[in-house]
């Protein structure tokens, strides 16, 4: 599932995109992560507000211990602006751990203000902190330490957590008894590729209709998936549930599912009858919502690139692709080596 725009309207940004998405991947274990300051979240990379909209916050983390939740859309550091999620770990990466932040967000257009401490990275993504709440029973830590299992993005006495599949299965199922949505996503991805459980295709839809009915976006886009490859029952049922879940998820900004209600009233889906109109408007919006997206990332690097044309290059701009990149696989839930290091 590609979230990056198949549209960048400049080839030049286009080539210096690839070239940084192709440098090697880093592993937890060779980088030196110790002297970066986090606070525990993930922004949104395609958020369509500006600011910097917050997609998960880290149990336990300075991020968690302030308050800030998903959801929230972070629009000041320190006084000064945040346009996107981009600029705000572009300018995260200037301060050590041990910081302060001042930070102004918008919380159901409500203005709040908070001051969060960054720590090193190893302290805040650590299974020390996530292992005694998870055993307590709190879903949240449970489902992270689930992710970190999954993807290696945690640390065990400040060394990087080996992935396990079965430990993340073990952990993620306890986290769904108590009915937590993105765990119930990930677990849905578990069996619909057999990591860490048997593959089993009818549990995988099982899982995400469960995410759905809770109004989960990336749940309810992977159910109306789902139909589509599984095809139960009679063409115009599994057609109609199909477009039902996607436009669900489409009505909530997620843009794979818009792409998929355009193609659907184009006539190359199916569910609902053919709409020109409706065809463009839904390919419209994803459009733009990737473009802009792109637009943000090409400013920052091209920003890094005045600067120095290969040193700062390399570890910002890389930096922050690869944390776009983390967002579209903790959405697919698909493993990538040294993700972990971009949890901010």
């Amino acid at each position: 599932m590609t979230l990056f725009s198949r549209r960048f309207r400049w080839v030049f940004f286009a080539i210096l995109g690839a070239a940084v998405a192709n440098l090697p991947a880093q592993s937890n274990a060779a980088a030196d992560v110790s002297h970066e300051g986090v606070i525990g979240l993930q922004p949104d990379y395609l958020a369509a507000e500006k600011g910097a909209k917050i997609s998960h916050v880290f149990r336990g983390s300075p991020a968690d211990q302030a308050g800030l939740r998903k959801g929230d859309l972070i629009v000041a550091l320190n006084g000064t602006e945040v346009s996107n999620s981009y600029e705000f770990v572009d300018r995260m990466g200037d301060f050590a751990p041990g910081a302060k932040l001042m930070l102004d967000y918008q919380r159901a257009g409500e203005k709040m203000q908070v001051v969060v401490t960054l720590q090193a990275r190893p302290e805040v993504y650590s299974k020390e902190t996530l292992l005694p709440l998870a055993e307590k029973g709190d879903a949240a830590a449970q489902y992270d330490l689930a992710i970190g299992y999954f993807d290696g993005s945690i640390y065990a006495q400040g060394k990087p957590m080996p992935v396990d599949a079965a430990q993340a299965a073990f952990w993620c199922e306890k986290s769904t008894k108590q009915g937590y949505a993105e765990a119930e996503d990930l677990l849905g991805d578990l069996y619909d590729k057999g990591l860490g459980v048997p593959a089993d295709h009818k549990q995988a839809a099982n899982w995400y209709r469960k995410a759905a009915e809770q109004g989960d976006a990336f749940g309810e886009y992977k159910l109306g998936m789902k139909y589509q490859s599984m095809q139960v029952g009679t063409f115009l049922s599994w057609c109609s549930e199909s477009y039902k879940w996607n436009l669900k998820a489409a009505e909530q900004g997620y843009t794979d599912a818009e792409e998929q209600v355009s193609y659907s009233y184009q006539g190359v889906g199916c569910g609902v009858k053919a709409n020109s109109e409706q065809a463009a408007f839904w390919m419209q919006k994803a459009s733009q919502q990737k473009n802009a997206a792109a637009e943000a990332a090409a400013a920052v690097r091209w920003k890094h690139f005045r600067k120095d044309v290969a040193a700062r290059l390399v570890q910002p701009g890389a930096a922050l692709w690869r944390g776009r990149q983390l967002q579209e696989r903790r959405r697919s839930h698909e493993a990538l080596p040294g993700i972990g290091a971009r949890l901010h």
